[in-house]
Formats: structure tokens, C-alpha cells, sequence
């Protein structure tokens, strides 16, 4: 397979005038004073006279632009785009310029090249985008060679008959899809043609080649028929019915696809037409149906009032979602109950009273919500965390007030995390006594346990 550098190298050559024009773009900065001028002597571009002092900046990059040209022969198509650059050297203005993109439309195949980021003597396939966010030809300057005239006149786009002024998107277009045009123009189908140069996506290029032009001549010359109009009509008396005269305002071919099989396609036009049936709320509403199970037949298919179906399907939806999402919670909270469960089982050892305190489980999810509303702080949120037993929430209580929520602890792993009073204060220091020796206590029994 050939490379990039070989089409690049082969491209055509670019006359002078289109780089003299590419530098005119550029002014030229005269520095002087009383006793000294420094310029560069260039001629047709625009002078900016700037003083010259000790501080002024001599040498420095100043810009550049990216211009492009377009030209052809009979067998080609060539769009060659150029970086031109500004900088100053100890006051001198030099200018500079470099292919950066170069395009080609040859041999029914449209090849493009772009300057390699990392060797920029090489080329790679692909156009090189002027920026980060922007494309090939953002921003970039086309030479005015009369390139359309020349086109028109010169190349294998010659046959086509332009509607508008040409731009390099159409070119590629048109290039593409020149024998189609061709065609359509000739046979005097002229708003098929205008569709397919104008790539409005109202033409499934897949579909419309030459051998469906071919086969759909008788009908399409000398008409002012569409594409879309075509193929809706063929889908229709596909399914034994005819058009319905105005149902192309209201229906695309690839919409048709989704209508319901057993619903009568006569019937189902009429009733989109009288109703003025958006065809996207339609669709959402039989979406809405599938979703909820309700079987879809030829009464509910087309309601008499599209609106009112359409919001019951919504209220069933939400009332179906609303069950499923309580249902969800039921088998949350049941799982989480049981997880509960079996954590306070493995780890009955952990429940004991030291120095008048006592140190016991949570056995309910809700008991840490509790637990965090009385003390005004944030144990709530750890449910999923001590069920999982990624970590172990214990309550501290007085002996004699085992249902008052007085000190909350952390204990994860082999140490304690924390321990917080209500509103997050630090409860006293012989509550951490306490809890370090409680700590000990379950380190001991988990050796125990584990030694056997």
C-alpha cells in the first residue's frame, strides 16, 4: 500500500501569486528613532511603524496563518493547505511557509495526507486539525483563483449544474455522489438532485445508488418528487395499503418500520393525519406500553385521544416504578437486616461492661439512624459499613441507662477510630480508658479464636 509522502510528493504544483498573496496577508513593522531605522524592505503589504527605544523587542515569533488552494485537471481534485509564519530576528522580518494538509480527489477515491505532529517532513493519512477543538479548515483562508469557475469548467465535476456557490464540503460531496447527481439532473429530477447535493439527511446514500436510480427512472423523471416520499411509499404498499396524500409531514420511512405490524396502515394514516400525531410522542407512548407489559392491539395502538393514553401509560409506569423501587428497598432492608444479624452473632464477644460502662451492638440498621439523630452526628451514613463489617460500630451506654444514646465508637480492624459524644464532642478520658481495655479484651479473644 502506498504511503502518504508518496500522493503528497506527486501533488500539484501551486503557482507563485498564491504565496506572494499568502506573505501580502502579513504587515511589516518598521523600528526607528532619530538616529536609526530598521526594516525589512518588503514591498505590498501594510506598514506598522513602531519606535524604537532601548527596551524594545527585536527578535520574537509573531504569527501565523494557515491559507489554502485549491486546483484540478481533468483526473483530479487537489485541496493544498499551508502554514505561513511571522518572526523577527533582531528586528528583520522573516517569513516562512509549510504544507500542512493536502487533499485529494482521484480515481473515484478521496484521499487525505496531514503533516506527522512528531516528524514534520513526513505525511500521515488523516487531516491535520488547526487546533485541539477545531477542524482542518477552521479558520483557514481560501485563495481566490477562481477555483469554482475552473471546477465547473476543468474537472470531472464539470457535468454537474451548481445551485450555490461551492466550498470544500460540497466538493467533497459532489465528488462523492457526481454520477448520481449527473443522473438526476439530466432526467430532470430536480428535487432529488438538490437533495443529494445538499446532504441534508432527507437521502439514505446506502440506498440511493445507481442501480436504485436505474430501476425508479420512469418514476422519478421529470418530477419533483423526494426521496423520502419514494421509499414511504414502497413501505406502504408493501404492507398492501397505498398513501395517504399529506402523511410525509407526519411520517419518515424509517419511522414506518416502527409502526405495529397488525395495525391497518390506511387506517393508521388517516388517524396520524386527523390527529396531528407527533410521531416521537408516539413512539414514546408504545415504548411506555412494552415497559409496562400492556399488550399492544389495534384499539390501544391508535387511541382516540393520543394525549390522554400517553399520561395513563405514565401514571402506570410511575406506579410500576414506585412498586419496584419499594420492592428493591423491601430486599435491601431485608438483606441488610440479615447481614445484621450475623455480624452481631460473630461477634457476640465484642458486648461487654467495663468500668461501668457498656459496650454493645447495633442489631438493626435503624439503630445506628437513631443512634446519630439522638447524638446529632453522622453514624447514620456507616450502615453499609458495619454490615458489610468493613468496619464495627459499637455504642457505649451507662449500666443503668442501657437505652440512652450516650457515646458512639469506631473500631476497624485492630484499632479504635474514633469515639464521639453528641455533637461530635470528645467524651472524658475515662471513657477511653474504658474502651482501651475493652479493645485488649477482643484482641485477646480473637487470638483465642484464631490459635485455636
Amino acid at each position: 500500500m502506498r504511503c502518504a509522502d508518496y500522493y503528497v510528493k506527486k501533488r500539484l504544483k501551486v503557482p507563485n501569486s498564491f504565496f506572494d498573496w499568502g506573505y501580502s496577508q502579513f504587515p511589516t513593522i518598521i523600528f526607528s528613532n532619530k538616529n536609526e531605522t530598521i526594516t525589512s524592505n518588503r514591498d505590498g503589504c501594510k506598514i506598522i511603524n513602531k519606535k524604537l527605544t532601548k527596551k524594545t523587542k527585536l527578535t520574537f515569533w509573531e504569527c501565523y496563518k494557515c491559507f489554502a488552494i485549491i486546483l484540478c485537471t481533468s483526473k483530479r481534485i487537489e485541496i493544498q493547505s499551508y502554514v505561513f509564519e511571522s518572526r523577527y530576528i533582531e528586528g528583520i522580518q522573516h517569513l516562512s511557509c509549510y504544507l500542512i494538509n493536502y487533499e485529494l480527489f482521484e480515481n473515484d477515491k478521496n484521499i487525505q495526507c496531514g503533516q506527522n505532529y512528531f516528524y514534520p517532513d513526513r505525511f500521515q493519512f488523516g487531516l491535520r486539525r488547526q487546533s485541539f477543538m477545531s477542524g482542518p479548515y477552521t479558520n483557514v483562508e481560501f485563495y481566490n483563483n477562481d477555483f469554482e469557475k475552473i471546477l465547473m469548467a476543468k474537472s470531472e465535476l464539470r457535468y454537474i449544474k451548481l445551485e450555490s456557490s461551492l466550498d470544500v464540503w460540497k466538493i467533497r460531496r459532489f465528488y462523492q455522489y457526481r454520477k448520481e447527481i449527473e443522473f438526476l439532473q439530466k432526467i430532470n429530477a430536480q428535487r432529488l438532485a438538490k437533495e443529494v447535493m445538499n446532504g441534508s439527511g432527507q437521502c439514505d446514500m446506502r440506498i440511493l445508488n445507481e442501480k436504485w436510480l436505474r430501476r425508479h427512472k420512469h418514476k422519478i423523471k421529470n418530477s419533483n418528487i423526494g426521496f423520502e416520499e419514494i421509499i414511504l411509499e414502497e413501505k406502504i404498499k408493501a404492507r398492501n395499503g397505498k398513501i395517504v396524500p399529506g402523511i410525509e409531514r407526519y411520517l419518515t420511512h424509517v419511522n414506518f418500520d416502527k409502526i405495529p405490524s397488525y395495525v391497518g396502515i390506511i387506517h393508521f394514516q388517516n388517524w396520524v393525519i386527523k390527529n396531528h400525531i407527533d410521531f416521537r410522542y408516539y413512539i414514546d407512548y408504545l415504548k411506555l406500553m412494552k415497559q409496562c407489559g400492556v399488550p399492544i392491539n389495534e384499539s390501544n395502538a391508535c387511541p382516540k385521544d393520543l394525549q390522554r393514553a400517553h399520561q395513563d401509560m405514565v401514571g402506570l409506569f410511575n406506579a410500576l416504578e414506585k412498586e419496584r423501587r419499594e420492592e428493591e428497598k423491601r430486599k435491601r432492608e431485608a438483606e441488610t437486616k440479615k447481614k445484621f444479624e450475623q455480624i452481631t452473632k460473630a461477634r457476640k464477644n465484642m458486648e461487654m461492661t467495663i468500668n461501668g460502662y457498656v459496650f454493645i451492638l447495633p442489631k438493626r440498621a435503624s439503630d445506628l439512624v437513631e443512634e446519630g439523630s439522638a447524638l446529632h452526628h453522622c453514624v447514620g451514613t456507616y450502615v453499609e459499613d458495619h454490615a458489610s463489617g468493613e468496619t464495627t460500630i459499637v455504642f457505649i451506654r451507662n449500666s443503668d441507662k442501657l437505652n440512652r444514646p450516650l457515646y458512639t465508637m469506631e473500631f476497624r480492624k485492630k484499632d479504635i477510630v474514633q469515639i464521639r459524644a453528641k455533637y461530635n464532642k470528645k467524651p472524658p478520658n475515662e471513657v477511653f480508658e474504658a474502651a482501651e481495655i475493652w479493645k485488649k479484651k477482643v484482641l485477646n479473644e480473637r487470638r483465642k479464636v484464631i490459635n485455636g
